[in-house]
């Protein structure tokens, strides 16, 4: 449960919209004035405790500027997790922020929607948006298969980092 208020935010906490920061305003335990607030967690997001709850920085970020707390996901624009700048940061819904995910480790092809199919022994190349899988066709190389997913990006605005 979100309990934390804007006023809160700023009687504990100086943010900076061009850096990301979150520096400290007062002591509290072993946190001393002047010191960047926050740690890492193991999905590269930052945490900051306050008044005994947890919570990431970036969602902070947007209360701290806008004076609410977001009420859906939050994405960062350039997929780095704990650049938490303001003009990084945007509320959004979970299908933009998976239209700006970035590809997943164990992909052959280096971009994400394309995959090489053993059964048709071609380069399959698929679009998902708003729900939908779109298949956008079967390719004898790379590049054409690569160049229909680019394509169709653009066409429904995914995020420039997406699969990148």
């Amino acid at each position: 449960m979100i309990t934390i208020k804007q006023k809160r935010l700023f009687e504990l906490f100086k943010y900076n919209p061009n850096t990301g920061l979150f520096v400290r305003k007062i002591n509290i335990s072993n946190a001393k004035v002047g010191e960047i607030a926050g740690s890492l967690d193991k999905n590269k997001y930052i945490l900051i405790s306050i008044d005994g709850i947890v919570y990431k920085a970036h969602h902070l970020a947007i209360l701290y500027m806008t004076g609410k707390y977001p009420t859906i996901e939050c994405d960062h624009k350039n997929g780095i997790r704990d650049d938490n700048r303001f003009k990084n940061i945007q509320e959004c819904g979970r299908q933009i922020n998976m239209m700006n995910k970035k590809i997943y480790k164990n992909n052959s092809s280096k971009i994400s929607g394309v995959h090489w199919s053993n059964r048709e022994s071609k380069w399959i190349s698929r679009i998902q948006t708003k729900g939908k899988r779109i298949f956008l066709g079967s390719f004898e190389n790379i590049e054409d298969a690569k160049n229909a997913k680019r394509n169709a990006e653009k066409k429904y605005n995914f995020g420039e980092n997406h699969g990148n």
